[in-house]
């Protein structure tokens, strides 16, 4: 049997090139980002959203897989017992 090596992982290095910059120009007008420029202060709030509307399935698909767990836990320990 052959002798097993450990093979060090290469890693992906980025290539060392610096972030592009646009020219600036003297005199120029500062834009401020887009987020400081649509922060109000103002509290947007959104609509009520009703849950039981929404999830109404929720409730019954995790009582079927309830029940299918038993029956498989069941089935296991009978067959534990008779095998």
């Amino acid at each position: 049997m052959a002798k097993k090596t450990s093979r060090r992982s290469r890693r992906r290095s980025t290539p060392n090139v610096p972030i592009y910059t646009p020219p600036t120009t003297p005199g120029a007008k500062v834009v401020e980002s887009a987020a400081a420029q649509l922060y109000t202060g103002a509290v947007v709030r959104s609509k009520e959203v009703d849950f039981r509307s929404e999830y109404r399935y929720v409730i019954t698909d995790l009582r079927n897989m309830l029940l299918l767990a038993l029956v498989m836990v069941i089935l296991l320990v009978t067959l534990n017992f008779v095998l």
